[in-house]
């Protein structure tokens, strides 16, 4: 498992089992540590929001869930980075730790009831809270809370980008050997809510267009906003990076 900058974010990457180990590993720290799950989106994100982006600045580990973030990646002189999407990695991580203790938290009761049928041997607990754009401090200590009573290690949050990245950034420093990972979508993917593109639309970074697709008038917006800012973001960064790939 490697270790870099790009776009200042700690971003990790290298085979899956070693992205693997290392966030099980992060449950051996005093105190609770953020995973985040990074695509294009977010780095529009990071661009337009200066908090934010400091913010994400201090995550435990950012994850390569983008095509396009690793095709700047080798932009920029990185040898071999490589994607880990948010629900192959659950997949996968489920798989790897079949006595670990889990805790889901977001999206809707329907399709946390579908995860439970597709893990039916899953140690884990589910959580939908209400739908709001923010969660005051009574609430956040809340959920901290049932985390805590569940003894889960892992939490697994689904609230739609960017909240769910400011709220694992927020709550991880409150615990201690928890790990709060940011997957948003995944929910989706997992219960078989949503439809995953394609392997080829994945391979060839086309994995935006397939949603867009399936959701015209909630993605078309959105896209026409960040994947501007996204590819300029990318040409500065490629840019910034000039001189380590010289060498």
């Amino acid at each position: 498992m490697k270790e870099t900058q790009l776009f200042k974010l700690p971003f990790i990457y290298g085979d899956h089992q070693s992205q693997l180990q290392y966030i099980k590993s992060l449950t051996q720290k005093s105190r609770g540590s953020s995973v985040i799950f990074c695509n294009a989106h977010l780095i529009s994100e990071c661009a337009t929001h200066p908090a934010f982006y400091e913010s994400m600045k201090s995550a435990s580990a950012v994850i390569f869930d983008g095509v396009p973030l690793v095709w700047t990646a080798r932009m920029c002189g990185m040898k071999d980075p490589n994607r880990y999407s948010g629900a192959d990695f659950m997949t996968d991580f489920f798989r790897a730790t079949p006595n670990e203790k889990h805790f889901f938290l977001g999206s809707t009761q329907q399709v946390l009831d579908k995860i439970k049928l597709r893990f039916p041997h899953l140690n884990a607990e589910y959580f939908s809270p209400p739908f709001k754009g923010h969660f005051d401090q009574n609430e956040l200590q809340d959920h901290r809370q049932r985390v805590l009573e569940s003894r889960a290690r892992f939490v697994w949050v689904g609230l739609g980008a960017p909240k769910q990245e400011n709220y694992v950034l927020t709550q991880a420093p409150q615990t201690k050997g928890v790990v709060w990972l940011a997957v948003g979508a995944a929910f989706d993917f997992l219960s078989g809510q949503k439809a995953r593109a394609p392997q080829f639309w994945q391979k060839y970074g086309l994995e935006w267009a397939w949603r867009l697709v399936q959701e015209p008038k909630r993605l078309g917006p959105r896209y026409l906003k960040t994947n501007p800012l996204f590819v300029l973001a990318a040409a500065k960064e490629v840019l910034r990076n000039l001189p380590r790939k010289a060498l």
